[in-house]
Formats: structure tokens, sequence, C-alpha cells
């Protein structure tokens, strides 16, 4: 990538290896829509994946160029600058992170009926917890809770470990 020119577009065309003096060298000339055409082609076959039923063309590449580099942080000219881009059709490519989606959607969720209750999707019970029935309550290590009906799983959390009771 970094033997791609900083200024101009993102396919340029490579130069032959006697004219770049033995290195990869790009030039400032855009690769023709044909012959990128025919290198998606070329790839999708290479990477063993059927074109069968997909409309996937080089602008298939264009607007994931443009959608990760907007998603890395880059700005609007920075991506403009690779992609030749000169409108605002850009920000049709900027696509959100499924990641970044999904917490969207956690914000969005109504609050817990308590606050102070976390639920955990760990819910194993660990081996050496055991139901006991003698009364303890005045035990100075011991620690008494009345929980609601509403309540089927208690979260402990002790030393840095978690325990998920299942009431």
């Amino acid at each position: 990538m970094s033997l791609i020119p900083r200024e101009g577009r993102f396919y340029c065309k490579p130069l032959p290896y006697e004219a770049s003096h033995g290195s990869i060298r790009f030039s400032v000339q855009p690769i023709g829509i044909n012959t990128l055409s025919s290198k998606m082609e070329e790839l999708f076959k290479a990477a063993g994946i059927s074109m069968t039923d997909c409309n996937i063309s080089n602008h298939s590449g264009k607007v994931t160029c443009c959608t990760t580099l907007f998603n890395a942080g880059f700005t609007d000219s920075t991506v403009k600058s690779r992609s030749g881009h000169r409108s605002l059709a850009l920000d049709t490519y900027k696509r959100q992170l499924e990641t970044l989606q999904e917490n969207v959607s956690k914000a969005l969720q109504p609050p817990s009926v308590n606050k102070y209750i976390k639920q955990e999707n760990d819910l194993s019970v660990p081996k050496n917890f055991r139901n006991e029935s003698e009364n303890k309550e005045n035990d100075d290590n011991t620690m008494t809770t009345n929980m609601p009906n509403s309540i089927n799983r208690v979260v402990i959390i002790k030393n840095g470990k978690r325990y998920c009771l299942e009431i």
C-alpha cells in the first residue's frame, strides 16, 4: 500500500518492471474500467468465490474501499482523493460498522427494572456452592438477602470472581 501514490485515485496502473527500475511502482493514471472489471473476476475466481447470482462489479470494490476508510476514521476529503469522487455521492458509502450498530441498539434498550441488577451470560454455578438448610444467619461471615419472587438469577462478585446463581 505504501507504494501506491499518495495523491490521486486508489486503483492506479502498475508500471512495467523495467520502467520502474526493478521495483514495484504505480502510475498516476488510473486503471481502465474494463481492466479493473476483469481483475475483479480474476480475484473472485482465485479466492474461490462464486459470482453466480451476484452483482459484483468494480464498483463493489470502490464501495468497500470507501466504507473501510470511513470506518477507519478518515475524512471525506481523504476518501475522495483515493476514490476519485467529486460530489456528495460519497455519503452513500458511509455505512456503519456492525458493532457500532449493536452498541446503538444496546444504548436504546429500556433500563432494567433495578439498575443494580446486571444480566450475565455466564449462568454456571460454582462447584463448591452448596444449598445450606441450617441456620447461620447470626454468623459474622454470612450475608442474608431476601429476594423477590421475580428474581431468578443472582450474581455475586467476590475477590474479582463472579458467581452466578440460578434460584
